[in-house]
């Protein structure tokens, strides 16, 4: 009797949910251009290559008006970069929290800040290096979104704002990796009240 009635509660929640005006629910994915800003005592390391990864997940928005809103996400995030023969790939879980604004109906530009929770760190053989990274990093996320029907297109960058790195016996002074990504994303809104 308890479960049924939760159930029919949750059932309730969710039209109600469905019939409010401005709210935006819905999937998302695509492809990650992830690279490291590497900074050895003080100095930039050129020698960092893109490494390509993916993202997948869910988005929640809000338009308070015609043109503002608020947009969270949550998202599995595959990031990192190459340095020489060496590949580090990090797995993360993201929430970006951003402002919206629509330029026009179908496009909105978007801002704000992405906090991620270390998921997984590996090399290319599958060798854990979780402990040498910390176990969060905070982003400022800024892009552009198109919305067609139900569906949208997103590009966005993510500037890393946290050095991820954490060796035993080496300080942030002497090595630092802060983690950029270029991401373009393709999503479906199964909720889309404008």
């Amino acid at each position: 009797m308890k479960k049924g009635f939760t159930l029919i509660c949750v059932l309730l929640f969710i039209c109600s949910l469905s019939r409010a005006q401005g709210l935006i629910i819905g999937v998302k994915a695509g492809v990650n251009f992830a690279n490291q800003k590497v900074e050895i005592g003080g100095t930039s390391d050129p020698d960092t290559e893109t490494l390509t990864g993916y993202h997948v997940g869910g988005v929640f928005a809000y338009k308070f008006s015609e043109k503002a809103g608020i947009q969270g996400e949550l998202l599995y995030n595959l990031v990192g970069a190459k340095q020489g023969d060496f590949k580090n790939e990090l797995s993360y879980i993201s929430i970006p929290i951003l402002f919206r604004f629509n330029v026009i109906d179908i496009l909105n530009l978007h801002a704000g800040p992405q906090f991620s929770f270390l998921a997984s760190a590996k090399d290319e053989d599958g060798t854990d290096l979780k402990d040498f990274y910390k176990g969060s990093d905070v982003g400022i996320a800024l892009g552009a979104g198109l919305d067609v029907s139900r569906f949208t297109v997103v590009a966005r960058y993510i500037i890393g704002m946290t050095n991820v790195a954490d060796i035993d016996g080496i300080s942030s002074s002497d090595y630092s990796a802060k983690n950029n990504v270029f991401q373009l994303s393709v999503g479906f809104n199964i909720i889309n009240n404008k």
